[in-house]
């Protein structure tokens, strides 16, 4: 988007409802990126025409090897399944891994 574009679209924003309260899910509601929009909220603040307020939002995700472990248990917990009641010898595990 044009600068002033998305300036006029956070200004309109506000005229019609005083608050953005998650600038996240406003960027992603407009297709802008989001540290375009906190640029765009920058210069606005700079200029008075806004006050912001950060909020810090940590989110946890898991990465593939997460989600493996997830689905299919840890290392140790796949080895724990393969050694039947009776036991087995360290070289026939290997072997069967």
């Amino acid at each position: 988007m044009v600068e002033k574009n998305v300036e006029a679209l956070i200004l309109k924003q506000l005229v019609e409802k005083p608050m953005i309260e998650d600038s996240f899910e406003f960027s992603k509601l407009h297709a802008i990126g989001h540290t375009e929009l906190v640029g765009h909220l920058k210069s606005l603040a700079m200029d008075e025409y806004v006050i912001l307020n950060q909020l810090e939002k940590k989110e946890w995700v898991l990465t593939g090897e997460g989600l493996d472990y997830v689905t299919n248990g840890t290392p140790e917990y796949r080895l724990y399944h393969l050694i039947p009641e009776e036991g087995i010898a360290k070289d026939h595990l290997t072997v069967k891994t």
